[in-house]
């Protein structure tokens, strides 16, 4: 039993490798068990993609993808670095705002190998509700490395308005806050009146 992608037995027949012969191929790929997918669906390759998936805040001053993912789906990002001089993004504060959404954004790999570069000008993602303060309209963040984040509060997220979010395997480096009032700040992540898990995360 394994909890990475792909998994190690990929070269393997499905016979011979335990968790693939457990699990199954999933739509016919070596990609299988815990957190694994078809890599061909909902993969994000570039900014412009991975804002037109899961930027769906209708903000005054934001920006809106243009294809959404509903409720409750998977989004996987390529490994690579994802940058708003590269591509759209929310506004002139955030790189990505997500309102009322959960689901799990993950990286292809769980090594936190994919990176959002605030360029030091802004936020990684703003997080504003998950529909319910429940654990099953959870918004997870998985394997994610936030970057030269910078805002007010939260200069890699900023989760808010009854949200409930989990941070697995993420890193946070060189992010920071511009708030030097007494209320705010975080560097890493602001969270005012919301639920925040953290797991190995660094």
């Amino acid at each position: 039993i394994h909890n990475t992608c792909p998994s190690p037995y990929s070269s393997f027949p499905p016979s011979q490798g335990s968790a693939l012969d457990t699990a199954g191929m999933i739509g016919g790929s070596l990609f299988s068990y815990t957190n694994c997918i078809d890599a061909s669906k909902n993969l994000i390759s570039n900014m412009n993609n991975l804002f037109n998936k899961v930027s769906n805040s209708r903000c005054e001053s934001c920006s809106t993808g243009n294809s959404t993912l509903d409720a409750g789906s998977t989004a996987v990002m390529d490994v690579r670095e994802y940058k708003c001089s590269e591509g759209k993004c929310a506004n002139i504060e955030s790189m990505l705002f997500i309102e009322e959404w959960y689901g799990l954004l993950k990286c292809f790999r769980d090594d936190a190998s994919c990176i959002l570069d605030g360029e030091n000008a802004r936020r990684g993602i703003k997080v504003y509700g998950t529909k319910s303060s429940t654990s099953a309209n959870t918004l997870t963040i998985q394997a994610v490395t936030f970057k030269n984040g910078e805002a007010d509060n939260g200069g890699g997220i900023y989760i808010g308005d009854q949200a409930t979010a989990d941070i697995h395997l993420c890193v946070f480096l060189k992010c920071r806050s511009t708030n030097t009032n007494s209320f705010g700040g975080g560097g890493a992540i602001y969270s005012i009146q919301s639920v925040v898990n953290i797991y190995g995360t660094s």
